[in-house]
């Protein structure tokens, strides 16, 4: 199949959250940095950059600046860098690659390194290690306690890189359908955690295992199905919003803290609802409810508002989730959010209205980060493009919408989503009814050069590169641990001595090769 390149008519915002997992420079195992924000800020302070802290229990938990973010995710062995938006990829990986070696350089102070993986191989999940690294948010506290979730399934710094794109609202559940078709193409390209507590899992992607560890028992049926891909594609914008945001399920808790918090942060407190009513009875009633704040039992009335409506948009674990945040001199009234969540016509033209933001945040991609090795065998410019190559993609794939779209109609939805499960255990060689994972990843390349400029495309370079060796991340770490001949323990901190983040600096490396991609097949 050869695409011919499609000129994009207008600006497409992007960002991205790399997750980063922190490992000892000493020996290897998972290392938790607490105080790694503080050298943050005051390094930020000397730099001139402003930076705003972010506190939590009185310990700084996280930093802004003019760039975005930079946090504990779910622990402090694994950081993100929640960066964005801007207007292309190319100024987003110039931020991207900074933010790294800033983080780097911080976290070496620390005694630590950033390692070129989705979960650390051999770190025991214990209650102890949990209790002692997870962040201190409270609603881990109440996943815990209250909904029966276990959060320290993924305590072993399972890390992605998730990109989002901007996306028109009217075509918000084609932009969710479009890249979770292509979930398998992602997982197999980005595939990046085959081990787990010192043994191997047969899967290319373990980390993406987490989410049915960490809801399946849930108590609510809404949480046990959070994660779970739809039988079929979302038929309209209200279709998606009423089940990503639970709107007819019980309420979980809201956030309730500080101002300037977010409305979707997990740093804030929480209160919890009394008669659990659903998010549109809690909405569309139009008064106020009474509720408990987490942790100290205070009874206190809550006014609903179009932030708790906003605040529900991440409480699902789709590969693509449907993000949005309402201008803040425009927010709709919340009984008008209840009046048009059944309607895609409406809830469209009210969204067109009243948000500031609405993107497509993709979530397959596993993290990875250069490494020498990835250096040595593909060269600079591939190792350069590692970062950025997902959100290459999936902002290539949103630009050539209707031909993906086509692309899944002709394959089934069925057979991809099936094809998705197969590609965490078996990467690019998945395979259903004669469609492999390798096959839907060439078709995704081929897309997504086709909505790229020339000077984007040449973030494509990592997946022709996977696709070229047949080898993603989670091969490689397979074949250099399958390679040694001692014990697994000496052979898994090899792996991860040799995954050790290279930053390199300057000006991303121009690859021509991978310039030229969008405008020529690589399908085999």
């Amino acid at each position: 199949m050869t695409v011919e390149r499609l000129q994009v008519p207008r600006p497409v915002k992007v960002g991205v959250e790399i997750e980063l997992p922190i490992a000892s420079a000493a020996d290897a195992t998972s290392l938790a940095v607490p105080d790694v924000f503080d050298r943050l800020v005051a390094d930020g302070d000397a730099e001139g950059r402003a930076p705003q802290p972010l506190s939590l229990g009185g310990r700084v938990v996280g930093l802004r600046d003019a760039a975005g973010m930079i946090s504990v995710d779910n622990g402090f062995n694994n950081l993100e860098a929640s960066l964005g938006p801007v207007t292309g990829l190319e100024q987003l990986d110039d931020e991207a690659r900074e933010a790294l070696d800033r983080v780097g350089a911080a976290v070496a102070a620390s005694g630590g390194m950033l390692v070129n993986l989705a979960e650390h191989p051999f770190q025991p999940v214990s209650q102890a290690f949990y209790h002692a690294t997870r962040a201190p948010k409270p609603v881990y506290d109440y996943w815990n306690e209250v909904r029966g979730w276990d959060h320290s399934a993924g305590i072993d710094a399972k890390a992605h890189n998730s990109p989002s794109t901007d996306v028109p609202v009217d075509r918000g559940a084609d932009a969710v359908n479009l890249v979770l078709g292509f979930s398998a193409a992602f997982i197999a390209l980005f595939a990046n955690s085959p081990y787990e507590n010192g043994r191997a899992t047969g899967f290319r992607e373990n980390r993406l295992t987490l989410w049915s560890r960490m809801c399946g028992g849930a108590h609510a049926a809404r949480d046990r199905s959070c994660f779970v891909p739809p039988a079929e594609p979302f038929v309209g914008l209200a279709a998606y919003m009423r089940w990503a945001l639970g709107v007819d399920a019980p309420l979980p808790a809201l956030p309730h803290g500080p101002a300037d918090l977010a409305p979707t942060s997990k740093i804030g407190g929480l209160v919890e609802v009394e008669g659990q009513p659903t998010l549109r009875e809690f909405l569309g009633q139009g008064r106020s409810w009474s509720g408990r704040l987490r942790g100290d039992d205070m009874v206190v009335q809550i006014r609903p508002s179009a932030t708790h409506f906003a605040a529900l948009q991440s409480s699902n674990f789709l590969d693509a989730r449907l993000r949005f945040a309402f201008a803040p001199g425009r927010m709709p009234e919340p009984a008008t959010l209840a009046a048009v969540v059944d309607s895609d016509a409406a809830l469209a033209r009210l969204m067109a209205e009243t948000t500031s933001a609405v993107y497509l945040e993709g979530r397959a991609p596993g993290a990875n980060l250069p490494d020498q090795e990835l250096i040595d065998l593909g060269g600079e410019a591939v190792a350069a493009s590692v970062v950025s190559a997902a959100g290459a993609l999936q902002k290539g794939l949103l630009a050539v919408m209707d031909r993906g779209l086509a692309v899944i109609a002709r394959h089934g939805w069925a057979r991809l989503m099936l094809l998705r499960e197969r590609a965490m255990r078996d990467g690019l060689a998945a395979e259903v009814d004669g469609l492999t994972a390798a096959r839907l990843a060439a078709e995704l390349v081929d897309l997504a050069g086709a909505g790229l400029d020339a000077r984007e495309a040449r973030f494509l370079a990592y997946p022709a590169f996977v696709l070229k060796t047949g080898q993603s991340g989670a091969d490689r770490a397979i074949a250099m641990v399958e390679a040694g001949h001692d014990d697994m323990a000496a052979r898994l901190a090899r792996l991860v001595f040799a995954r050790r983040h290279v930053a390199l600096g300057g000006a991303a490396p121009k690859a021509s090769a991978a310039a030229g991609l969008g405008q020529r097949s690589i399908l085999r």
